[in-house]
């Protein structure tokens, strides 16, 4: 099912290309996991992309969550997943990291993966995915007010789509063993507002630094980019965030 059109331009030759958006489903687990070790390959490593486990794509897929995917001529060349934290434990498990979420609620969020072909960034897609996926979240009732996410401290596409989604940074953790993530945080009822008055700019690298504005009640809620490297604005908060500062 097509929900939405428009054009994208390849960075290998320069040229625009039409594309769809489609609701995916199961028959495209597939081409999504073969997207996703693509970029993993592009990528040398995984620092900043880890990919899902199939296991965990196909639940999305079959309602768990919502997942919609770019295609053009036929072929995936993008998707963008949420998932639907209905189980205690897995709301328990992000409220360790975010403890103003309840552990009884019913209505919290996960930006669970996107994925762009190497070929197509820098385009806004995963933008334009992201509000077609909330869209359709909105849509099927289930009354989203808490969302949240993982995302590597130096991966600029996709904090600045995070930011861009009205997100902020609430603290940083190991997640995947060795990898530090920043924790993105937001509720929809009562939106975290942040202060740019005495601003800090903060490498995404210095994560000594990205601590210890945690611990002073900062949270990050803007980027820069200097020098070819992610920079990260941090701001005190304008309202009381119940969060682990110790990180």
């Amino acid at each position: 099912m097509t929900i939405a059109m428009g054009r994208a331009k390849n960075l290998r030759d320069g040229q625009e290309y039409p594309y769809e958006i489609d609701i995916l489903k199961t028959v495209d687990l597939d081409a999504i996991m073969a997207l996703q070790y693509l970029i993993v390959r592009n990528n040398n490593g995984l620092e900043t992309f880890i990919p899902m486990e199939k296991d965990d794509v196909r639940a999305d897929l079959e309602g768990d969550g919502v997942v919609v995917g770019l295609k053009i001529a036929g072929e995936l060349k993008g998707y963008f997943m949420i998932h639907y934290i209905r189980q205690s434990d897995e709301v328990i498990r992000f409220g360790k990291d975010i403890p103003s979420i309840e552990p009884n609620s019913g209505n919290v969020c996960r930006f669970r993966h996107v994925g762009i072909h190497p070929d197509f960034r820098g385009s806004s897609l995963a933008k334009e995915m992201s509000r077609q996926v909330m869209k359709i979240a909105g849509e099927s009732g289930f009354g989203i007010r808490y969302m949240c996410t993982v995302v590597a401290p130096t991966n600029y596409p996709s904090l600045n789509h995070q930011f861009t989604n009205r997100m902020v940074a609430v603290s940083l953790k190991k997640y995947h063993e060795e990898y530090f993530r920043l924790v993105m945080f937001q509720d929809f009822t009562s939106p975290i507002g942040v202060s740019e008055q005495g601003t800090m700019d903060i490498p995404g690298s210095n994560l000594e630094a990205i601590r210890a504005a945690f611990r002073e009640g900062h949270v990050g809620y803007g980027l820069r980019r200097t020098d070819g490297e992610t920079h990260i604005l941090f701001g005190r908060a304008l309202n009381r965030i119940f969060m682990d500062q110790g990180a």
